[in-house]
C-alpha cells in the first residue's frame, strides 16, 4: 500500500487505551497528543458520517475508506476478526461494495502495520487531519458534521462560536458562575497558545486539577 505510506508518517503513541497521553516537547514547543483510544473512536465515527453524507456512494475511493477504517478498528479493538467484522459491515453499506475477498486482501497491510507498531512504536500509521481531508476529499460542508477530522479554520471557528455562546449565556448568571466561565475561557486560550497545564496553573495561580477540569468543560 505504497500510496498510503506516502500520506502518513510513523508515530509513537502507546497502544490504544483510555489512559491519557502526556504532552511532549518538540523543537521548543509543546505538542499535545490525543488520548489514542478516544481519537481512533471519534475518527472512525467521522469516516462513517462522511460515507452517510455521501449516501454511501464512495466509488473511486472505497479502498481508501476501508483501509483507514480497518486500521482504526484494529487500534480500537486490537483483534483481527473484530476489526474485519466492522470493516465488512461498512463495506456492505456502500452503493457498490467490494467483494469480501477483496476487502480481506485490502486490509492485510493494515493488520501488518498494526502488529509492526506493537513491536516497534516508531512504526505504524498516524493520519493527520490534513491528510485525511485531502485523501478522502472531505469538503468543508461535510466537516461541519464531523468531530475530529476538520481543518484548522473550522476548529478555530468552532472555538470562537463556543466563546460567543458562553458570553451570551452569561446573562442572568451569578458572579461565581461568570467567574467560572471566564476562567474556563482563559485556560482554553492559554492551551491553544501551547502553554502546558502546569504552566497555566502557575500563571493563573490555580491547581493543576482545576486546569484539567476547565479543559474538560471546554471539550
Amino acid at each position: 500500500m505504497a500510496m498510503f505510506k506516502e500520506l502518513v508518517y510513523p508515530f509513537g503513541l502507546e497502544r490504544a487505551s483510555k489512559a491519557p497521553v502526556r504532552a511532549s516537547e518538540k523543537k521548543g514547543k509543546l505538542k499535545y497528543l490525543y488520548n489514542a483510544y478516544t481519537l481512533y473512536k471519534a475518527r472512525s465515527e467521522d469516516l462513517k458520517t462522511v460515507c452517510k453524507l455521501r449516501n454511501y456512494d464512495v466509488r473511486g475511493m472505497r479502498d481508501k475508506f476501508l483501509f483507514i477504517y480497518h486500521y482504526f478498528m484494529m487500534q480500537i479493538h486490537q483483534v483481527e476478526q473484530v476489526a474485519l467484522y466492522y470493516t465488512l459491515n461498512l463495506n456492505e453499506d456502500f452503493v457498490e461494495p467490494l467483494e469480501e475477498k477483496e476487502v480481506k486482501s485490502l486490509v492485510k497491510s493494515s493488520v501488518r502495520a498494526y502488529y509492526d507498531h506493537l513491536e516497534d512504536k516508531t512504526k505504524g500509521y498516524n493520519y493527520k487531519n490534513e491528510t485525511l481531508i485531502d485523501l478522502l476529499e472531505i469538503t468543508e460542508d461535510e466537516q461541519v458534521h464531523l468531530k475530529t477530522i476538520i481543518s484548522k479554520d473550522i476548529k478555530y471557528a468552532r472555538n470562537n462560536e463556543r466563546r460567543k455562546a458562553s458570553r451570551r449565556s452569561e446573562n442572568g448568571l451569578t458572579k461565581r458562575q461568570k467567574d467560572k466561565l471566564s476562567l474556563i475561557e482563559r485556560v482554553q486560550e492559554l492551551h491553544e497558545q501551547g502553554v502546558s497545564n502546569k504552566q497555566i496553573a502557575e500563571q493563573l495561580e490555580i491547581s493543576l486539577s482545576t486546569v484539567k477540569r476547565c479543559r474538560r468543560a471546554f471539550l
